[in-house]
């Protein structure tokens, strides 16, 4: 459907699928027959104990299918005049399918007439009660209420009709959602249409130079942390000088302590100073040799 704010855009809702209430009652109408009437289930009130009320200087006593009393109590007891509410005439037809509408209200109603004459209106008084489900209480008056003077509603509240379908207490129900869009013309849905696809563009391009520029950053990370593992310190790049100087040094002289290669000392070269001490003390070592085989 259509609709205009106040400012006269206008608007095109669409509203939910919702059943109508009045449908829910559809299916017990079809199976009316097969229920316990709701006076079924309030009969064995009859036999039970009165109900009694008090608000404030009033007590209200009301008996099942019988009378209503209204009076003042003191010690316990009635004192001063009874004033009948109304005695039992009728209650309603849940059968009579031209009162369907009433189901709504979700009570059983009972009409109590001819009670004490009403010194305002000069009728007599009278009462409807409406008897309410609710799930273990048993049975109370909820509330006594007088919309009209002389005309009262006395509200029972009772577990007894909270198996009528008609009755029970019901599930709440959550809203349904009705969806407004802006009613364009094809010129102004062609315009969003290309906004649309200029704000992904935009929103594209941004992501694409944000995942660059993280790449960019975590490669200059790498290669910072590469160097620093390839490249030792200074400490260790001297210590790794002279364990090379000592192991060239003791391999020089283990070589040529060796008889088999003493000749191929002179071809030993290298750019390190420490070679020629090396090779000047192996050639002394030589030389004792030689003089103490002579002695001998």
């Amino acid at each position: 459907m259509a609709m205009v704010n106040k400012y006269g855009q206008e608007y095109l809702c669409f509203l939910p699928a919702v059943v109508p209430l009045h449908s829910e009652y559809k299916h017990d109408d079809d199976i009316l027959d097969q229920l316990v009437d709701i006076s079924v289930l309030l009969k064995p009130m009859e036999t039970a104990p009165c109900l009694i009320k008090t608000v404030d200087w009033w007590t209200y006593e009301f008996c099942y299918s019988s009378v209503i009393k209204q009076y003042h109590l003191e010690d316990n007891k009635a004192s001063g005049p009874i004033i009948i509410l109304g005695k039992y005439e009728s209650e309603y037809n849940w059968k009579n399918s031209s009162e369907t509408k009433n189901r709504l209200q979700r009570f059983h109603s009972q009409f109590y007439v001819n009670g004490t004459k009403c010194d305002l209106t000069g009728e007599p008084r009278s009462t409807e009660v409406r008897f309410h489900c609710e799930d273990g209480v048993g049975d109370y008056i909820q509330r006594v209420d007088e919309p009209e003077s002389c005309r009262y509603v006395v509200t029972v509240a009772t577990t007894r009709v909270c198996h009528h379908p008609y009755l029970r207490l019901q599930v709440a129900r959550s809203p349904h959602i009705i969806t407004c869009a802006p009613a364009l013309t094809e010129d102004q849905y062609n315009k969003y249409i290309l906004y649309q696809e200029k704000k992904l563009k935009e929103e594209q391009e941004v992501e694409k130079k944000l995942f660059q520029q993280n790449a960019e950053i975590l490669q200059e990370t790498e290669i910072e942390d590469g160097s620093s593992l390839l490249q030792p310190s200074s400490g260790e790049a001297q210590q790794e000088d002279e364990d090379e100087d000592d192991n060239l040094k003791m391999n020089i002289k283990i070589f040529r302590m060796s008889p088999t290669n003493k000749h191929k000392s002179k071809h030993i070269r290298n750019t390190k100073e420490d070679l020629v001490e090396v090779e000047t003390q192996i050639t002394l070592e030589e030389e004792a040799v030689t003089k103490i085989s002579g002695i001998q």
